[in-house]
């Protein structure tokens, strides 16, 4: 008898095949976002939503962790001189947002993992498209931390308003 173990792996999130309702990270907002308005933006363009999750063909797949991505610019005061000092003055910065990131607290450990998948899609995103750096908004002072520990840096403007320029992330993934 082989007894088959699960892998995770990323994939976009939809309804159909991924249990929404079981997930639940400890947030209300996010809980309800992945519950009610994930697909519905989806669907809109708004954001891609993506999810760890198994590989196991079931009728509902566990969400382990999701995260979503959309497109975004930033106005270059707002980021630190030190970060921009050959662009253009007055020049929109363009950005990859990282606008939620939120794990099932049954599954400890696994935001870093969320986070690297994130910035590996916008790495190759970037062979495609200019993409100057990510931006995230953190929701409190753990999450301002937990970005931190990856070299996000603070926008002038707001403190939990975070920015990783994407040169720093090539050169940690080289």
């Amino acid at each position: 008898m082989t007894i088959r173990i699960p892998r995770t792996i990323f994939e976009p999130l939809d309804k159909n095949i991924h249990n929404r309702a079981d997930f639940d990270c400890g947030v209300l907002v996010l809980n309800q976002f992945l519950q009610t308005k994930a697909s519905k933006e989806m669907k809109q363009n708004l954001n891609m939503t993506y999810v760890l999750t198994t590989d196991e063909e079931k009728t509902l797949k566990p969400i382990l962790g999701y995260y979503t991505l959309s497109a975004s610019s930033l106005i270059l005061s707002s980021v630190p001189s030190q970060l921009t000092k050959h662009v253009p003055p007055n020049y929109p910065l363009p950005t990859t947002r990282l606008g939620r990131l939120a794990r099932d607290k049954n599954y400890p450990g696994t935001g870093k993992i969320l986070l690297k998948d994130a910035l590996i899609r916008i790495t190759n995103a970037s062979n495609s498209i200019g993409i100057y750096g990510i931006e995230v908004d953190a929701k409190d002072n753990a999450a301002q931390l937990f970005y931190k520990n990856f070299g996000f840096l603070s926008l002038i403007d707001n403190q939990y308003s975070l920015f990783l320029p994407l040169k720093t992330v090539l050169q940690a993934f080289n």
